[in-house]
């Protein structure tokens, strides 16, 4: 079939409009090759059955039986009224920060979510350090440390300052140090 024949375009031998085949076939509707009306798919073929959602040896999956049981803990832990304390809704409401600062501080969360920029501010924590050394003290690349370095810097965790070829790296300021020794005081709780 030409292309102008498979956009229904009209055939140049019919000028009729022929419609694409998988259209015409899938409908039931006649084969412009014979005239003659294609049977349509048995309905077993036409829709999908559902699988059933078994686990190994046909038990029901852990998924399936979640789903029927009901969700008791989550009702106990969950309030069915409105608001019972508007006081303190209230106080709290007015101290929240603003969505903005909220955002730059999860931002800053997340430069302390990845433990390679944990490791190379463990290592500027103890040291002023250039790309190099801390490639080598990481077993990493130099060229991975610079790509994490360049992170940190533009979330102003750490500042850079250029001797000569060499460009040293340090905490940007006592408040990351603080951060991150309090994390540790956290997890060692």
């Amino acid at each position: 079939m030409a292309d102008t024949e498979a956009k229904g375009q009209p055939s140049p031998d019919t000028g009729a409009k022929e419609q694409p085949m998988a259209d015409t076939e899938a409908k039931g509707q006649p084969s412009p090759d014979t005239g003659a009306k294609e049977q349509p798919m048995a309905d077993t073929e036409a829709k999908e059955q559902p699988m059933a959602d078994t686990g190994a040896k046909g038990q029901p999956s852990p998924d399936t039986v979640a789903k029927e049981q009901p969700m008791a803990d989550t009702e106990r832990l969950s309030c069915d009224c409105e608001v019972i304390h508007a006081e303190v809704v209230e106080r709290v409401q007015t101290t929240m920060p603003a969505a903005m600062d909220l955002y730059h501080l999860a931002q800053l969360y997340k430069m302390f979510a990845d433990p390679t920029r944990l490791r190379i501010l463990w290592a500027l924590s103890q040291e002023v350090m250039c790309v190099c050394d801390l490639a080598v003290l990481l077993g990493m690349t130099k060229s991975a440390i610079s790509h994490q370095l360049k992170s940190l810097r533009l979330a102003d965790l750490v500042t850079c300052e250029r001797q000569g070829k060499i460009v040293y790296y340090s905490l940007a300021d006592d408040h990351v140090r603080d951060i991150f020794r309090q994390g540790f005081e956290h997890v060692h709780e």
